[in-house]
């Protein structure tokens, strides 16, 4: 569980670590300008100093959050594209054996089937075709 929140949030972990390591840059900067201990300045920063840090860290966050919501968005655009391509091929199959069933009974000579049957499997014939075309059309779309 907790691997799938930290790869779920990554963005975020990732923009807290970049404020702490901006923090330290500053740590270790501000202790060689002043000729201090690193440790000290560690323990024992101004306030000013404590603050710019706590702001490096925070607007690591906020930057990761931002990048998260903008990689959330693309993450959901691509599920959605995914669903509609699996739908499309799902659909694609069924309409092809409809299609075929459809081909097959106006293709019978042996039996005559009563008129209107003749009537309403042509016209399922030319309707699957809009399907099939209409289909092919969706997944050269969702596959391009």
């Amino acid at each position: 569980m907790e691997g799938t929140t930290l790869r779920k949030f990554r963005e975020i972990v990732y923009g807290g670590l970049f404020g702490l390591g901006a923090a330290a840059i500053d740590i270790v900067m501000h202790a060689r300008m002043h000729g201090q201990e690193l440790v000290d300045e560690i323990l024992h920063p101004g306030p000013g100093m404590a603050f710019y840090r706590v702001l490096y860290v925070a607007f690591g966050f906020i930057l990761g959050w931002a990048l998260w919501r903008r990689n959330r968005t693309e993450r959901r655009f691509r599920q959605l594209l995914k669903r509609l391509c699996d739908t499309i091929d799902l659909f694609e199959g069924h309409a092809t054996v409809v299609y075929a069933n459809a081909q097959s009974l106006l293709m019978q000579e042996t039996s005559k089937p009563p008129e209107n049957a003749t009537a309403s499997a042509g016209n399922l014939y030319e309707h699957m075709q809009k399907i099939r075309t209409l289909t092919n059309s969706l997944s050269e779309l969702a596959h391009s």
